[in-house]
């Protein structure tokens, strides 16, 4: 298998530099979003002893521009820094490209 091979996502992924990553809202506490695509998500740990593997995540994304997204999924994997959520729900291709767009515009202004 070659590197770009190895490297190919099924969905398109964002990642987010740390002054533009959204917020996560999950009951009262918020994490920063570092990664997100269509049907995953990653989201700072910082309180990841509140979560274990196979718990069902629902929450709401609040992105720079003020939009926001209710989104659900699982935790497939977690340690101390990070905490990766996959069968997402909540989020399209369009949400991703309007983000990209936002982030595109942000540092273009700079």
């Amino acid at each position: 298998m070659t590197d770009t091979q190895s490297n190919q996502r099924q969905f398109y992924r964002l990642v987010y530099p740390f002054s533009q990553m959204p917020v996560m809202i999950v009951n009262d506490d918020e994490f920063g979003v570092t990664e997100v695509s269509e049907k995953g998500l990653i989201f700072e740990g910082k309180k990841s002893n509140k979560f274990k593997v196979g718990d069902w995540i629902t929450g709401l994304i609040r992105f720079k521009d003020g939009q926001t997204a209710k989104i659900a999924g699982k935790a497939i994997r977690i340690n101390r820094n990070y905490i990766v959520v996959g069968q997402l729900q909540g989020l399209t291709f369009r949400n991703l490209i309007t983000e990209q767009r936002n982030i595109i515009r942000r540092f273009a202004l700079h």
